[in-house]
């Protein structure tokens, strides 16, 4: 009977164990999975996270973040990558045919997993002037929502000032 409650205790143990490790990997996937809601004209910028894995011979995860100089570092697989200033699926693109030169394309999947916060200023005819940050990309309305909207005296014409992308 002593054995059999030592051995209880010992199955109690290794499940509690078994759950915690299952538990933490549940939460590195779900970190760890692309964004799936970023538009493929999405401006690559600095501070964005993409994740490369590779799964021949061995498993390999690497997240890179792309520098200040606009490059991500993939190595030892390549040298650092431009990325910043391409549209999302331009660079995509542009990183995968690089890697396929080393490693056949079957084998690798390239994502973006996360966006650097947004910093904008609003001034003029909005009820708050500032600077802004949000998490997400967001477009003209909803960046004015931030300033609590358009004050009453605002003019009803709105001037998108942008630089104009080929995406």
């Amino acid at each position: 009977n002593m054995n059999w409650k030592i051995s209880l205790k010992g199955l109690l143990i290794f499940m509690k164990i078994k759950f915690v490790f299952f538990f933490v990997f549940v939460i590195l996937v779900y970190n760890l999975k692309a964004i799936t809601n970023i538009d493929d004209s999405y401006i690559v910028k600095t501070g964005d996270t993409f994740l490369l894995q590779i799964s021949s011979p061995d498993t390999l995860t690497m997240k890179s973040i792309v520098m200040p100089n606009g490059k991500i570092n993939l190595f030892p697989i390549v040298k650092p990558i431009d990325v910043a200033g391409r549209c999302l699926a331009e660079a995509e693109s542009y990183v995968d045919s690089i890697i396929a030169k080393q490693i056949d394309k079957s084998f690798f999947e390239f994502n973006l997993i996360d966006i650097s916060p947004i910093s904008f200023t609003l001034s003029g005819a909005v009820h708050f002037n500032g600077q802004f940050v949000s998490k997400e990309p967001l477009t003209l309305l909803q960046a004015i929502d931030f300033g609590k909207g358009l004050v009453n005296s605002a003019s009803k014409k709105i001037k998108i000032i942008r630089k104009a992308m080929d995406c």
